[in-house]
């Protein structure tokens, strides 16, 4: 019995001595990392001036104080394995006890060579297939091909990056010809952490309108090429001359400079979609709107004055500036209020309007406003404003809006021209201390009306018909004055 226990304790000991050392850390401790951006060409991993893959390695072993080894590499996800193959001529790798050694581009080069990456999965072994992937590194003594250095993977999302996103010319607009010619070329680039990045612009002229432009890019020749390194393109005078009543194509390709492999890193190796605009010359495009803001609500009001060579409705297309979505306003009578819009905020607008001569609508040059602040929406206009215009406006008809020491007045009846005018119409103006917006009737006779549709010269009265309803008692709203309810007729002279 006494042998028996004596026994048991030995195997009990060379049991432990056995777990303990199969349990043991390895002399060797590894760390991989993987640094953004995440690029799908193994290429970028092992070249270049920016290291996007680095291993750590740090010998804790006090018993050997100097290491030589190698790694062994697995590249690991969406169906596809790659890894070092097993009698590979690798450099040998010293480390001292104590001492980090960090590996990163030429020196993890030969672990991606053709020669010595093996595996299974990749259609193209320097480009895979987006998603997650584990890069994982193994150390082996170099003479005795020990493993002295556990598995430690870095974990990764490979992408390719979006090609450039076009903003300017929209696509299928019609463009007004000016002379001299002068064309905005804008887009957006999209490529994150991608350094050192250009541009290859390409302009063609559609010869073969029964297809889409899209396809008929492909078989035209280009007119103007060039490469630059900003998003935006001044096309000017100097640049081949664009003709009227043409149809024109255009596109970008993101590329990077120092590159020298012959794949880029972006989608659809880096060609934009193709965008396409018509030159129209037969009709001048409306430019620019006269826009005036409610100071309390921050409503704006942008009106313009239409042209005897467009017909039917004319369009407002508006958007925050740097936005790539533009709201598009249909507009009759040739002005929009918008709604909604943020205080103090830059907006940037279109007028289109639809020729007679092509049916074609033409939008003018992008312009800009700016809201008001939001401080100032407890004031009112506190008098007359200077008006230096004093051209008088051809026309006026019903339904249009003319701008009265700075209040707003729609016209319903109008008769005159070149800028005296006659008729009635209604005066918006804020109740004080509140929100709420009412229309007076108004009479006006030979008011003197500028260009930008304001009274700079008359008289307009209000009128009051008990019969006619509308105009309501003010006293609820105001919370007393005397006599607020009770409209009387008056005038406001405009000198």
């Amino acid at each position: 019995m006494h042998k028996s226990f004596l026994a048991r304790i030995v195997l009990l000991t060379f049991l432990f001595i056995c777990s303990f050392t199969g349990f043991a850390q390895r002399p060797v401790q590894v760390t991989a990392s993987v640094l953004p951006p995440y690029s799908t060409l193994l290429s970028e991993y092992y070249s270049g001036d920016r290291a996007k893959l680095t291993v750590n390695l740090l010998n804790l072993d006090v018993n050997e104080p100097f290491l030589q080894c190698y790694l062994k590499m697995t590249i690991q996800g969406q169906g596809v394995t790659l890894q070092s193959a097993p009698y590979g001529n690798y450099p040998t790798i010293d480390l001292m006890n104590g001492s980090l050694v960090t590996l990163s581009l030429s020196d993890l080069a030969p672990y991606f060579s053709p020669q010595h990456l093996v595996g299974t999965g990749a259609g193209n072994q320097n480009r895979l297939p987006e998603g997650f992937y584990d890069f994982c590194f193994e150390v082996y003594e170099k003479y005795t091909n020990r493993l002295i250095g556990d598995k430690r993977c870095a974990t990764a999302y490979l992408q390719l990056n979006d090609p450039a996103f076009l903003i300017l010319p929209e696509k299928g607009k019609a463009i007004s010809y000016t002379n001299p010619f002068n064309l905005l070329f804008q887009w957006t680039p999209r490529h994150l952490d991608v350094l050192n990045t250009e541009y290859d612009f390409t302009l063609v002229e559609i010869w073969d309108t029964t297809i889409a432009p899209e396809a008929a890019f492909y078989t035209a020749q280009p007119i103007y090429k060039t490469t630059t390194n900003s998003p935006n393109l001044f096309y000017g005078p100097a640049e081949p001359q664009l003709l009227q009543g043409k149809k024109y194509a255009w596109r970008v390709r993101t590329k990077v400079t120092t590159s020298t492999n012959e794949q880029e890193p972006f989608k659809n190796d880096g060609y934009s979609e193709i965008f396409w605009f018509k030159l129209q010359g037969e009709c001048p495009a409306l430019q620019k709107a006269t826009v005036v803001a409610d100071p309390r609500t921050n409503k704006t009001t942008l009106s313009w004055i239409p042209d005897l060579q467009h017909q039917g409705s004319t369009k407002l297309d508006y958007r925050k500036k740097g936005s790539r979505q533009w709201t598009s306003i249909d507009a009759p009578n040739h002005q929009a209020t918008l709604n909604g819009l943020s205080w103090n905020t830059d907006y940037e607008y279109q007028l289109g309007s639809r020729c007679v001569i092509t049916n074609d609508f033409t939008y003018g040059g992008l312009q800009n406003f700016k809201t008001l602040t939001q401080d100032t929406a407890n004031c009112v206009p506190s008098g007359p404003p200077v008006i230096s215009n004093h051209e008088p406006i051809a026309m006026l008809r019903s339904n249009d809006t003319i701008y009265v020491s700075g209040f707003r007045m729609r016209l319903m009846q109008v008769s005159g021209s070149n800028g005296q005018f006659s008729g009635q119409g209604y005066l918006a103006f804020m109740v004080p201390t509140t929100t709420t917006e009412v229309s007076v009737k108004a009479a006006f006779q030979n008011i003197s009306v500028n260009t930008e549709k304001n009274v700079f010269a008359g008289k307009i009265v209000s009128l009051y018909d008990k019969i006619e309803g509308g105009i309501g008692k003010l006293d609820p709203i105001t919370e007393g004055g005397i006599n607020v309810g009770d409209v009387k007729t008056g005038g406001t002279s405009i000198d």
